[in-house]
């Protein structure tokens, strides 16, 4: 079921973004703490919705909205406009935390199985049918799929809620893998680098080393959700539904001796309407 009084107030807050200012791990894991750790359709209330969009229009430059990032803000908005759940696909350089380039995948609501996300990623990234499911079969955010390289592994992540694929990527021992889903990538400037925070809640997170299969710390989770909250992709989607949850990926793309230089991190944000 849609929930449109609500969603009038997730516009507010996303209209009302401003550019201007950063946000650090120590920072985003505060803003989750104090939201319950996570926005989800709980957490998207009219109340924290609406003191989040204060928050950001009386924020930053004294209450302006910087042109670039209202636009970004809007593009945002309208890739994910009429899907009833998308994911954005994020990349962060391992060192730094720089945004390197965004997707977003978007489709109506079908809870996948784990053989059908297994199929998923199977047609679209060339692997899937083997390996572990490391988040487990019946996940809410992704099915991430993995196999350890003794020579060649991979990594995979399939959205729980659409059934859609949304990342892929080769791991080499002692070479060097790469991503193969998705195919193309939107410039790191669309993003609306710069245009946080907007006082949205940091989602909900967890994660994974697609080099070992182990969780990610929380201390991990946090630093590679923070540059993403500080660009118009939190408030782009706030226009449009709520934001559920993230998953983050640690891709090393060799193993044996890890490569800080090649290394990435992806950091999936699950957007949607309640069903």
């Amino acid at each position: 079921m849609r929930h449109r009084g609500a969603r009038a107030v997730v516009l507010a807050a996303g209209l009302a973004a401003a550019c201007g200012g950063t946000v650090t791990a120590e920072q985003a894991a505060a803003t989750a703490s104090g939201a319950g750790g996570a926005t989800t359709a709980s957490s998207a209330s009219s109340a924290s919705s609406a003191s989040s969009a204060s928050s950001a229009s009386s924020g930053g430059s004294g209450g302006a909205v910087d042109p670039g990032c209202s636009a970004a803000v809007e593009a945002i908005a309208a890739a994910s406009t009429g899907a009833h759940t998308c994911t954005a696909v994020v990349r962060l350089d391992y060192t730094s935390l720089k945004i390197l380039g965004f997707q977003i995948v978007c489709g109506p609501y079908a809870h996948p199985t784990e053989a059908s996300a297994r199929a998923a990623a199977q047609m679209d990234t060339g692997y899937g049918q083997s390996g572990s499911a490391l988040a487990g079969a019946m996940s809410a955010d992704e099915v991430v799929l993995w196999q350890g390289a003794s020579d060649f592994g991979w990594g995979a992540a399939v959205s729980a809620r659409d059934g859609l694929t949304v990342f892929g990527g080769t791991v080499v021992w002692n070479g060097a893998g790469d991503i193969t889903y998705p195919k193309t990538w939107k410039p790191a400037a669309e993003i609306g680098l710069g245009c946080g925070p907007s006082g949205i809640p940091v989602s909900k997170g967890r994660g994974f080393d697609l080099g070992t299969g182990q969780p990610l710390s929380a201390a991990q989770v946090s630093a590679a959700l923070a540059p993403v909250w500080a660009t118009a992709l939190p408030p782009g989607f706030g226009q449009v539904g709520y934001l559920f949850d993230a998953m983050v990926l640690l891709y090393p793309r060799t193993v044996g001796i890890f490569d800080p230089a090649t290394a990435e991190w992806i950091v999936l944000v699950n957007e949607g309407w309640l069903e």
